[in-house]
């Protein structure tokens, strides 16, 4: 009875003792299954991030880089100083280009960053694996010597207790003696079964176990695998990327030879134009000249004949108002001395007053006929004399006008040629400039092309 229940009692202790095993190797397995599970998602987020990210950041570049074209090219159809155009598109290409390049090394040190993450990752969970695969082996070795103890012990115990209670009881229980050898075998048959049972679940656990590391492996494998396969697509996307860019800026570079070939013949055109204008704008200022000239000295000989006739009219009206003048004094003194005559008759005669102021009413008649006909002609005189003065006065305001207007044409003739001249010496020093930027440029960017090329093909 007491062997049972020692052989009860070491049967539970070791159940327990598997059951606590197996409980801790499960939670194990499933936390690595999850841990796995986790950097399995994290590495397809973080490649699915940097992949959106490339597209992202490319879509953006294209779109800026096509929308910068676009408002370029319409400033290129709208401005006039197509070098600075030309320049400041040289500009942002470069800078367009330089920050992709930036951005394509900081996502490719961020992928490197990622893989490098996962590496360590892996290797950790792998020496973890490891490591537990040791715990557990280590710790079955432990169980099955333990076993072993306790087996040997119950056995060494077991044929003790025979050997006592054969010797103490051999002449009254020999009958018993069989039942417990049967009893014993049964019991050593059963540990057998457990034992082997015990090994059987050994070997299917360690079985699983390669299983499970074969399978770990397989899908390590397949990541990797599939890893590298994006890397590689990502690398390709890039270099066509890379290969379109340079199509582009090919395609830009022959645009803008194009059009600076374009720009250098409408400069030619302008220039001729600006000659033809400058030898148009001469002959006229030549021509606008004599005329001015000849203008001027039509009107100043006709003011001066104006000046001769006025001056002529004035003397002569002078002389003719100054001889009225003496016709009407003296016919004035010798109309008072005929009132004072017959006056002096009057007051003598006085026997025939009738016949004396019907003459002296028709001499008053006559005299106030001459008077007021001396005073047309002076009036119409001196109407005269101021006519000729207002049209001397205007005639001479029309000269000074002229000769300001045409002092004025003259000076903005004189301006817009110095203008053009300036303008046609500023655009042959600017297209000298252009010229030799342009060719600075160009061995910039084939230094550069060289460069990328050199660039790609080490990559």
């Amino acid at each position: 009875m007491e062997h049972d229940a020692a052989v009860k009692v070491l049967e539970t202790e070791r159940d327990v003792q598997l059951a606590a095993l197996q409980a801790k190797h499960d939670a194990m397995m499933n936390t690595l299954r999850m841990e796995l599970e986790n950097l399995r998602q994290t590495a397809s987020q973080s490649s699915q991030v940097a992949h959106k990210a490339v597209l992202e950041v490319t879509h953006n570049e294209d779109v800026t880089v096509t929308r910068d074209i676009n408002v370029v090219n319409e400033d290129l159809k709208h401005s006039e100083n197509e070098a600075i155009v030309i320049r400041n598109l040289r500009e942002e290409i470069e800078k367009l280009r330089k920050e992709h390049e930036a951005t394509t090394r900081i996502l490719r040190e961020e992928n490197e960053k990622l893989r490098k993450d996962h590496e360590i990752i892996i290797r950790g969970l792998r020496e973890e694996n490891d490591n537990m695969r040791i715990k557990h082996e280590t710790s079955m070795k432990n169980l099955w010597t333990e076993h072993e103890t306790v087996i040997e012990g119950v056995r060494a115990e077991n044929e003790t207790v025979q050997r006592s209670a054969m010797q103490s009881l051999r002449a009254d229980h020999e009958s018993m003696i069989a039942a417990l050898q049967t009893e014993h075998e049964t019991l050593v048959q059963k540990l057998r079964n457990e034992n082997d049972g015990l090994r059987k679940r050994q070997e299917t656990t360690m079985q699983s176990m390669r299983e499970l590391k074969d399978h770990m492996r397989t899908e390590h494998q397949n990541e990797i695998r599939s890893m590298r396969v994006k890397n590689e697509n990502m690398a390709k996307e890039h270099k066509i990327a890379i290969q379109g860019l340079i199509e582009e800026k090919e395609h830009l570079h022959t645009k803008h030879e194009a059009t600076v070939q374009d720009l250098c013949k409408k400069n030619e055109d302008l220039r001729k134009q600006n000659e033809d204008l400058r030898l148009e704008l001469e002959t006229t200022t030549k021509s606008l000249r004599a005329e001015h000239e000849t203008a001027i000295k039509v009107l100043r000989d006709e003011y001066e004949a104006a000046a001769e006739r006025a001056r002529r009219l004035t003397e002569h009206d002078a002389a003719v108002i100054e001889e009225l003048r003496e016709q009407h004094r003296t016919e004035v003194e010798r109309l008072q001395r005929q009132l004072a005559e017959e006056e002096q008759q009057r007051t003598a005669i006085a026997v025939c007053p009738q016949t004396t102021n019907d003459v002296n009413s028709d001499k008053i008649d006559t005299l106030k006929k001459q008077n007021k006909i001396l005073s047309a002609t002076v009036y119409h005189y001196k109407q005269i004399i101021t006519d000729t003065e207002q049209m001397l006065s205007r005639l001479h305001g029309h000269v000074e006008r002229e000769e300001s207007k045409w002092s004025a044409h003259a000076e903005d003739l004189q301006k817009q040629l110095d203008e053009a001249l300036s303008q046609l010496n500023t655009r042959n020093l600017q297209r000298s400039r252009q010229k030799s930027q342009n060719n600075s440029e160009n061995e910039e960017e084939n230094s550069e092309d060289e460069s990328e090329v050199v660039t790609a093909t080490v990559k």
